[in-house]
């Protein structure tokens, strides 16, 4: 199997065809216009199960638009989603490790279908313009295709040993399954990071119950329903909606968890995995968030690193692991770089995420005086 990022906005400009990228997300745009609003059920096992409390999600860029309607489940689904997520395993901890590169394929070809749809929905949901939505979902698809090129490298993590002490000896490395994991995703990157965590942990031969963010939880349930499209077995990933501390909580102090991923800041992923380990001693899995220095020297190409800091602070409204939130410039180049750097910021076209015109800042909420407060991080050395 040879790996290959998937590139489509790259690939439309290089073939001449940018027209065509924007015609066609400007016709998944108005297909999901004419579409918002639906219900989306809980999924667990072959059950679509919708509960008494919902949870109205609206369109990022406009607050009177409804997205969604979602269940507010409760500790009985998550129980059941548990139990589910158990007797599953008992078969998919056994499947054939080829079986999964297969069915992860398949999902990275039903997505690839698909990417516009699911491109339109992240800038329906968080607001990340067409560029950055395009992006996450061929990131999301590189990571099904990479995870399932490494599974296959790896021939399923069962390796002959090189060491021998008897004659005729034979001895194996084989790195086995956990059990269930509990997924939790967050709203920056909610197709991209769902889809890390959910299918480390189902292509290794475990299960996973995935709750995803309250504020984007449509392109959790797209993934899931395409895992299942592709392939994969009822109860083997499960979707679960409702408020975190309903959901979460206990999902933390139920010893029939396996392990625990999560994505979110640091004082949060640092209470949920002292509330994980208090029950017992499990595996977790987390990024949290941290702070990004950018250092820019009198050797530097100013303009490129201009560029390079706008784009890592402004990119994704910032909301990024990744973001630039300070940087350390030479003395010499100090005042050229910051003028160009404000100048630069005040090209940007903040606006209706859905047009193509919004590049690269998309949020509606960054206004200037988060700007200079970023400006303003500058430091002189």
């Amino acid at each position: 199997m040879a790996f290959v990022n998937e590139r489509t906005y790259q690939k439309y400009l290089e073939e001449g065809r940018e027209e065509e990228f924007h015609k066609e997300f400007d016709k998944a745009v108005n297909e999901l216009s004419s579409g918002i609003g639906k219900e989306y059920p809980l999924i667990i096992g072959k059950r679509e199960i919708r509960t008494n409390e919902k949870i109205i999600v609206t369109v990022s860029f406009n607050s009177d638009l409804r997205l969604g309607i979602f269940q507010k489940a409760t500790e009985n689904e998550l129980n059941e989603a548990i139990e589910t997520a158990e007797n599953a395993y008992k078969e998919w901890q056994y499947s054939d490790w080829k079986d999964r590169v297969e069915i992860a394929m398949r999902a990275a070809e039903l997505m690839a279908r698909h990417k516009f749809a699911l491109a339109a929905t992240i800038t329906f949901e968080n607001g990340k313009n067409r560029y950055e939505a395009m992006a996450e979902v061929d990131e999301t698809i590189d990571y099904l295709r990479y995870y399932a090129y490494l599974l296959e490298e790896n021939r399923g993590y069962i390796r002959e040993m090189e060491s021998r002490i008897y004659k005729n000896e034979k001895g194996y490395s084989v790195m086995r399954p956990y059990g269930t994991w509990f997924v939790v995703s967050p709203f920056n990157f909610p197709l991209a990071i769902t889809a890390t965590m959910t299918l480390g942990s189902v292509l290794t031969g475990n299960t996973a119950i995935v709750k995803p963010s309250s504020d984007t939880p449509l392109s959790a349930y797209n993934l899931i329903q395409i895992l299942r499209r592709a392939g994969l077995p009822d109860g083997v990933v499960n979707y679960l909606t409702g408020k975190g501390s309903e959901i979460v909580t206990p999902a933390l102090k139920s010893k029939r968890i396996a392990g625990l991923a999560f994505t979110g800041s640091k004082d949060v992923g640092h209470k949920l995995a002292k509330d994980f380990l208090d029950v017992d001693t499990r595996p977790i899995v987390m990024e949290l968030g941290g702070k990004n220095a950018v250092i820019v020297t009198d050797k530097a190409n100013i303009d490129k690193a201009v560029e390079g800091v706008f784009r890592g602070a402004f990119g994704f409204g910032g909301q990024k692991c990744s973001a630039s939130s300070r940087i350390y410039v030479e003395t010499n180049v100090y005042d050229t770089f910051l003028n160009k750097l404000v100048n630069r910021t005040k090209e940007a076209i903040i606006g209706d995420p859905t047009k193509k015109e919004t590049f690269p800042v998309s949020y509606t909420h960054l206004r200037a005086h988060e700007t200079k407060a970023f400006v303003g991080s500058v430091r002189c050395v």
